[in-house]
């Protein structure tokens, strides 16, 4: 009834009964379907590296803002035992021995 009313689904009820009635037809629309679904997942995994590897540098950026930072305070006059207490860094590293 809604094909009959409306030319846009009136046309993609026509394709698919050409597609259900022709076996090759149906097998290329088929692989069609599956290459664009690869595609997509594809782009998608692509996608997922991509913000894997920038938050990665994010942090490697971050990390090394903080180790600089850190460095200041030590040369400004903190004392190393406090620096180390209150961050993820060892001694070896805001000397920057490691």
């Amino acid at each position: 009834m809604l094909a009959q009313s409306n030319p846009i689904v009136s046309g993609a009820v026509n394709v698919l009964k050409d597609i259900s009635s022709d076996e090759a037809l149906r097998f290329r629309a088929e692989r069609e379907m599956l290459a664009r679904l690869d595609q997509i997942d594809w782009e998608a995994t692509i996608r997922e590296e991509a913000r894997e590897e920038a938050l990665d540098e994010g942090r490697q950026e971050e990390r090394q803002n903080t180790l600089t930072t850190l460095r200041g305070l030590l040369a400004s006059g903190f004392p190393i035992e406090a620096l180390v207490a209150n961050s993820t860094f060892s001694k070896e590293e805001i000397i920057g021995q490691k």
